[in-house]
C-alpha cells in the first residue's frame, strides 16, 4: 500500500480540543484530502506524524472520474457501482456522495437521492454542488420551494459570485411566481456568464409569464445563440428552443404583418423612387414571387402572392430581393444571369450515359422533358440558393420580423423533412 509520510509543525491554537484525543480527531479531519482520514501521530504539543494512504486516494478519485464520464453518458447503474468503490475506499469523499445522490434522484429514487445528499453536506457543509442539488430535490421532488430557498441561500452566502447558485434561486422564485426578483437574479448571473443556458432559458420563461413576449423573444433568441450546452443539464438547450418556437408562433398570431411587409414596400418605393403593386393569385403554386419592372417590360414591380400560411414572409422575402436589385441598379453593378442552349447542350453530355437509360424506358419526347426540369430547377438552386441566404440575413437584421421568419423558416424546413 503506497504511503506517504510527512512530519508536520501544527500550531495547536488553532483547534479547539479539549484533550489530545480530541486534537488529533481534529488534525485528521483538517488534513484529510477527499474523504480519505490520514494518520495522525502526535511527537509533541507543536508537532505531529501524518500518513497519507495515497493508493486509497488515488483508487477513489479514479472511481469518481468514470462515474462521472458514466453518468453524461446516461450510464446510471455502472455509475452506481463505480460510486459505491470510490466512498468505501474513502467514506469522507463528499463529492461521491453528492453525485451518488444525484444518481439516485435522476433515478427517481428521491429518499435515496436525499440521505446520500445530506451525507455530503455532513461532510462538507459548504459543498456547493450539493447544496444546489439539495435545493432542486426539494423544489422539484418535494414541491418544497421554501425549504429549497434555504439551501439556495446558503449558497448565495458561500458563493455570491457563483451564476449557477443564482440561476437556481431565481429558478424557486418563477415557482413561487415572483417573476420580477426571478428575472433580477437570472441577469446577474448573465453578468457572470453569458453562455448559461439555463439564464437565458429562465429569463425568456419568466417574460413569457409576464406576457412580455417581445423580451421574452429576445432571451431566449440570445439563448440560442450563445447558450452552451452544459453537462449537467443537457435538455435545457432543447427546452429553450421549444420556447422560443412557441414565443415566435404567439408574436406572429397576434401581429399584423400583412400591414407591416406593406409598409415595408412603401418605404422601398419612397426610397428608389418605384412603384410596387401586389397582385393576389391563389392558383399559383409559391405564396409569393417578384416580376421585376425591367424583365417584364412594365414600369411597375408586382410582387403575387397567393394568401396561405406563412405567405407574410414569402412577401417579405420577395421584396427584399427587390430591394438588393434596385441597390444593385441604382449602382451601376445589377447583372442578368442567363443559361443558354450551350449549357444545356454541357448539361445533357455530362449526364449522357443517365439519360441514355431514362430514354429506353419513357422514350425521347418525355427524357428531353425532364432533362430541361432537371436542368432548370438545379440551374434556379445554384443561383437562388446563395442569394437566398444574404436575403434571409437581410430579412434577420429587421428585429421586428424575427418571429415571423422564424416560425416560417421552421414550418418550410419540417416541411422538407416529412417530404423526405
Amino acid at each position: 500500500m503506497a504511503k506517504i509520510e510527512v512530519i508536520q509543525t501544527v500550531d495547536t491554537s488553532n483547534f479547539k480540543a479539549a484533550n489530545a484525543e480530541e486534537l488529533k480527531k481534529q488534525i485528521v479531519h483538517y488534513f484529510a484530502e477527499k474523504g480519505c482520514p490520514p494518520t495522525v501521530e502526535i511527537i509533541s504539543d507543536n508537532t505531529v506524524k501524518i500518513i497519507f494512504d495515497t493508493e486509497n486516494l488515488e483508487y477513489a478519485e479514479r472511481n469518481f472520474q468514470k462515474a462521472s464520464l458514466a453518468c453524461s453518458e446516461g450510464r446510471f447503474n455502472a455509475a452506481m457501482d463505480l460510486l459505491h468503490k470510490a466512498i468505501k475506499a474513502c467514506p469522507g469523499y463528499s463529492e461521491a456522495h453528492r453525485l451518488l445522490g444525484q444518481v439516485f434522484y435522476q433515478q427517481g429514487e428521491i429518499e435515496k437521492g436525499m440521505n446520500e445528499v445530506l451525507e455530503a453536506l455532513l461532510i462538507d457543509p459548504k459543498n456547493m454542488w450539493a447544496l444546489i442539488l439539495m435545493g432542486n430535490i426539494l423544489a422539484n421532488g418535494k414541491n418544497n420551494a421554501d425549504a429549497a430557498d434555504k439551501y439556495y441561500k446558503k449558497v448565495l452566502e458561500y458563493y455570491p459570485d457563483n451564476a449557477i447558485a443564482l440561476n437556481n434561486v431565481a429558478g424557486t422564485l418563477i415557482r413561487k411566481k415572483d417573476y420580477d426578483s426571478a428575472i433580477h437574479y437570472m441577469k446577474q448571473a448573465l453578468e457572470l456568464d453569458n453562455t448559461y443556458t439555463n439564464s437565458y432559458y429562465g429569463i425568456a420563461l419568466a417574460y413569457y409569464h409576464k406576457d412580455d413576449l417581445d423580451n421574452a423573444f429576445e432571451y431566449a433568441s440570445q439563448g440560442a445563440l450563445k447558450g452552451a450546452n452544459r453537462a449537467e443539464d443537457p435538455g435545457v438547450r432543447q427546452e429553450l428552443l421549444k420556447l422560443l418556437l412557441t414565443i415566435a408562433r404567439d408574436i406572429a398570431e397576434s401581429t399584423d404583418y400583412e400591414s407591416k411587409v406593406f409598409e415595408f414596400a412603401h418605404s422601398l418605393e419612397t426610397k428608389y423612387n418605384v412603384t410596387i403593386k401586389f397582385e393576389r393569385d391563389d392558383e399559383q403554386d409559391t405564396l409569393a414571387h417578384l416580376e421585376f419592372a425591367d424583365f417584364h417590360h412594365s414600369k411597375d414591380h408586382v410582387v403575387k402572392y397567393k394568401k396561405d400560411g406563412n405567405y407574410c414572409h414569402y412577401m417579405l422575402h420577395e421584396l427584399t430581393h427587390l430591394e438588393m436589385m434596385l441597390s444593385a441598379q441604382r449602382n451601376g453593378k445589377l447583372q442578368t444571369i442567363g443559361f443558354t442552349q450551350k449549357n444545356f447542350d454541357a448539361f445533357l453530355l455530362d449526364y449522357k450515359r443517365h439519360f441514355d437509360e431514362v430514354k429506353k424506358k419513357i422514350g425521347a419526347i418525355q427524357s428531353e422533358k425532364l432533362a430541361k426540369h432537371l436542368f432548370q430547377g438545379l440551374s434556379l438552386q445554384v443561383m437562388n440558393a446563395p442569394l437566398d441566404l444574404f436575403v434571409e440575413q437581410k430579412i434577420y437584421e429587421k428585429a421586428e420580423f424575427r418571429p415571423l421568419q422564424l416560425t416560417s423558416l421552421f414550418a418550410m424546413e419540417s416541411s422538407n423533412i416529412d417530404a423526405v
